[in-house]
């Protein structure tokens, strides 16, 4: 069975298939309702014929070659590359290892014996060296993982793409954090981002096809609140990425607080609470249907937020607000959960423990489609607010980065404006219906 980005429900009449949005699953009920799951990232791909099918990112074979994705990827197997070709423009890319810490690969003893792990594809390269090709939504990652200070801290890639490019962002978003395993390390939070460079060089261009050395290096220092010090704990990652403009990882993330004017979104996941002085507020973000979701006057029965909580420390004790606007704006550095117009509607959140955790927000979605100028297929935006005075009180979420498909879900039960009741019963099969209630196909 394909591991599904979406969880599937079992108290429904079936799936409704061309309802489909590359965020989002609809669903009948038997009662005459409708049900809707979305994601901050996508959940369905389009395939040659412009059909939404489910995304599998764990769907490579033996041959470590990737279809089941809105792209095509294919692993190098006797060197560290890949191949990618992106369906919605068509464009192919590759990019391939060619040196670390200024020596050429030939002359390294790298282990080139790619294993597929979950949604990467990893190779123990060097001693205290993993490279690993993380499959995303929006893309794929070279992730890079050091484990002392005595690994090289450059790598050199050849880059042969399209000139000029439509869609794919290559070799773009450069980012390094340390200490990302989950384990909070006393006077030191996870995640502070690496001092980094990245050059490129142009090798060849024929007006059709460029091939870049693209070099990125990590200078060994750590930026700490705006300041760079040279002591940074052990491992540390940093991975630029080829990147589809059909998805965006900054639907989740947080802020800290007073605002500084920034918003995180690089991490693999997301914090919100207290942490001594600081204080993280956390946010999420959903296009909310396309022709499926919700429309202003309809009667929300029921709405959720489900996160995956990785870290808890303390007593957190949050507090959830929609954004009350017709379509919620990206997240931004201005733009972030204290700048939000909150709803009136708030719910408590004081999680305890790891694990799933739901919050039950009918009435905040309630308040946001009651709006007159709320229309299906908009985006809706959530707060979550650290409500503690002192103390280290916080939960770490998962974000849509660590793409593992265990990102923040929204479930909504909804009845219609004007529903004219129960609608025909398809058991055990996914269902194609139009809203009057009657068969499609």
């Amino acid at each position: 069975m394909p591991k599904l980005r979406l969880p599937i429900p079992t108290d429904t009449l079936g799936e409704d298939v061309v309802a489909r949005t590359m965020f989002s699953k609809a669903y009948r009920l038997s009662d005459g309702k409708r049900r809707l799951l979305c994601k901050p990232s996508a959940v369905h791909y389009r395939d040659a014929s412009g059909v939404f099918q489910d995304m599998d990112l764990e769907g490579m074979g033996a041959n470590l070659r990737l279809d089941t994705a809105p792209y095509i990827l294919q692993v190098t197997r006797n060197r560290i590359g890949m191949t990618y070709t992106s369906r919605a423009t068509g464009e192919v890319l590759t990019c391939e290892l060619e040196a670390v810490g200024g020596v050429p690969v030939g002359q390294l003893p790298l282990v080139v014996s790619p294993q597929r792990v979950g949604q990467d594809v990893r190779w123990d390269a060097l001693p205290g060296l993993i490279i690993a090709l993380r499959c995303q939504p929006s893309g794929v990652s070279w992730i890079k993982r050091l484990a002392d200070a005595t690994v090289p801290r450059s790598f050199t890639w050849l880059v042969t793409r399209p000139t000029p490019l439509r869609g794919v962002l290559a070799m773009s978003g450069l980012r390094g954090r340390e200490n990302l395993s989950r384990v909070d390390i006393p006077g030191r939070r996870r995640g502070f981002s690496l001092d980094l460079t990245k050059t490129e060089q142009v090798v060849s261009d024929d007006g059709t096809t460029v091939t870049l050395r693209v070099t990125e290096t990590w200078t060994g220092r750590v930026r700490v609140r705006g300041a760079l010090v040279d002591d940074p704990i052990f491992p540390v990652e940093f991975d630029p990425s080829f990147q589809e403009t059909l998805a965006t990882n900054n639907d989740d993330g947080m802020e800290p607080y007073p605002p500084s004017a920034y918003w995180n979104d690089y991490a693999d996941v997301w914090t919100a609470g207290r942490y001594g002085a600081a204080q993280w507020h956390g946010g999420v973000r959903f296009t909310v249907g396309d022709g499926s979701g919700p429309n202003s006057g309809d009667t929300i029965d029921s709405a959720t937020l489900t996160f995956d909580v990785t870290v808890e420390q303390g007593t957190p004790l949050l507090d959830i607000y929609g954004d009350d606007v017709d379509d919620a704006p990206a997240w931004s550095g201005l733009s972030n959960p204290s700048t939000m117009t909150k709803t009136t509607a708030k719910v408590d959140f004081d999680p305890v423990g790891t694990g799933s955790k739901v919050a039950t927000i009918t009435t905040i979605v309630a308040e946001i489609v009651a709006r007159p100028g709320w229309v299906q297929g908009q985006e809706m935006r959530f707060g979550l607010f650290n409500t503690q005075a002192s103390g280290t009180n916080y939960i770490s979420v998962d974000a849509i980065n660590d793409a593992a498909g265990a990102e923040t879900l929204l479930d909504i039960t909804y009845t219609a404006a004007g529903a004219a009741g129960a609608v025909a019963y398809a058991p055990n099969r996914n269902i194609q219906i139009n809203y009057g209630g009657t068969f499609a196909g």
